[in-house]
């Protein structure tokens, strides 16, 4: 019944159309009593107020024409419309922080810099050219019958004589082949290879960081980029990122250093040991340490860096700490800033320093000690000339120990013949491989255990608080 009335036009829409005019009556009562000035009660108080406003319609506005002679909105560009010229470009608050005239230039500075990367990679590169020598020199001095030598590399050491006999001096050795049988060095040759891994290891990450350094430097002068740069999803600070670089290098290269005074001064005292046996008599005979290029070229790198590039990086930027999070990191200033928060950068800082020796140290013994670094063994000579000359050398210990556990190389080498005047009272040892099973399983327990820590340090707890 009720689609038929709607069809025929019955009772319903005539109910609907009362209704109608029932609002009606109630809205024009309404708008009788309001302020409003609309089209729909042109009786009302004349002053109105526009409350609201459309592109297309104008609800209560008397004026309907008004926005329909403009309808195009201007071009606001984004919000780079409401920001003046000099601000226009400016998206980070480290680029407003740019922008202020006190702020230091990108490329102010950097001629120290440049020079100290310059003079860096020449100390690497020097101190990895010198595989057979030109590392360290320990020369022997034989009063009238000249002097010999031993040059130290990192791979290899070459024996020479300077030729410098006093003229009419019959001599002991007719060349430097013949007098280097009798000045053995076998326990410093196993140290210098050892310090050798680590040169080399030392070099490639030398390089590695001081390209690293290159290349915020060359940002900083090309794109004119303070405080960090942005690599893949990560924000690096430029200047904390400059300063643990180079305290990278300059902590391998002081250690390095420490490392081959060490084997100057062994090799010194295992010359020394041969000497008491093989300096003519009647002769006064003494060695000495005189350093290469390769030995400067790491005094270079390390007295650089610590004389001046921790200075010049620090003037780079502004310190990060909390008041200058908000040009680094301003997401987290508030939440730096909370009282809930109990992140202390300077605890941080102290504990990154910590993991980044811990890595350094586990790097160098892993890669550096592996016949040499644990234990030595002390050997001592009883002749006569003991009471005026120091006849003792060590022997090293590693965590690998290929060649041998505790090996006398003074009684190898006096045993197999070729030094007949080698005058030796050590006895051998009996059972000496079956007492150093111990120790060798224990050393492998320790190889592991400090790759571990260097892994674990590097990759996970490093990145992790970084």
């Amino acid at each position: 019944m009720y689609g038929e009335q709607l069809d025929s036009g019955g009772a319903a829409p005539q109910a609907f159309a009362g209704q109608d005019q029932y609002y009606d009556i109630e809205m024009d009562r309404y708008r009788a009593n309001s302020n409003v000035n609309s089209h729909s009660h042109p009786a009302a108080v004349p002053v109105g107020f526009n409350d609201a406003v459309y592109i297309e319609e104008d609800a209560n506005s008397v004026d309907d024409n008004e926005l329909n002679h403009n309808k195009e909105l201007p071009d606001m560009k984004g919000h780079h419309y409401y920001r003046s010229a000099s601000v226009r470009d400016i998206e980070e608050p480290r680029d407003q922080w740019a922008a202020n005239p006190d702020a230091p230039k990108p490329n102010e500075g950097l001629n120290c810099l440049w020079g100290i990367i310059v003079l860096c990679v020449i100390g690497a590169v020097a101190a990895g050219t010198t595989i057979d020598h030109s590392m360290m020199n320990i020369f022997i001095d034989m009063d009238a019958e000249g002097t010999y030598g031993w040059n130290l590399g990192w791979a290899n050491a070459d024996f020479f004589s300077l030729n410098n006999a006093k003229q009419g001096q019959a001599t002991a050795y007719s060349s430097a082949d013949e007098a280097e049988d009798f000045f053995p060095i076998p326990n410093t040759k196993i140290y210098m290879r050892n310090a050798g891994n680590l040169l080399i290891a030392v070099v490639l990450i030398s390089l590695f960081l001081l390209s690293y350094i290159l290349t915020i430097l060359c940002s900083r002068c090309n794109s004119h980029i303070l405080l960090y740069i942005n690599c893949c999803c990560c924000r690096i600070p430029q200047r904390a990122s400059v300063y643990f670089a180079f305290d990278v290098i300059k902590t391998f290269s002081w250690l390095l250093i420490v490392m081959y005074i060490v084997l100057a001064i062994y090799g010194l005292l295992e010359t020394n040991f041969y000497l008491t046996t093989a300096c003519p008599p009647g002769n006064t005979c003494w060695s000495y340490i005189v350093p290469h290029y390769g030995f400067a070229g790491l005094m270079c790198i390390t007295f650089s860096i610590s004389c001046f590039a921790f200075s010049r990086v620090q003037a780079l930027d502004i310190k990060f700490n909390l008041k200058s999070m908000q040009l680094y990191f301003p997401e987290n200033l508030r939440k730096a800033e909370s009282r809930n928060c109990s992140l202390n950068l300077d605890m941080l800082f102290a504990c990154i320093s910590a993991m980044k020796n811990i890595c350094i140290f586990s790097f160098i013994m892993f890669v550096s000690f592996r016949d040499v670094g644990l234990i030595f063994m002390i050997f001592y000579n009883e002749t006569a000339s003991t009471a005026r000359n120091a006849v003792m050398f060590f022997q090293f210990q590693g965590l690998l120990n290929s060649h041998g556990i505790a090996e006398n190389s003074y009684l190898e080498l006096a045993n197999s013949g070729n030094s007949n005047n080698m005058q030796f009272t050590t006895v051998e040892p009996s059972s000496l491989a079956e007492q150093s099973t111990n120790f060798s399983s224990i050393a492998q327990i320790w190889q592991y255990w400090i790759g571990l820590i260097l892994v674990a340090n590097l990759f996970v707890f490093l990145p992790y608080i970084w």
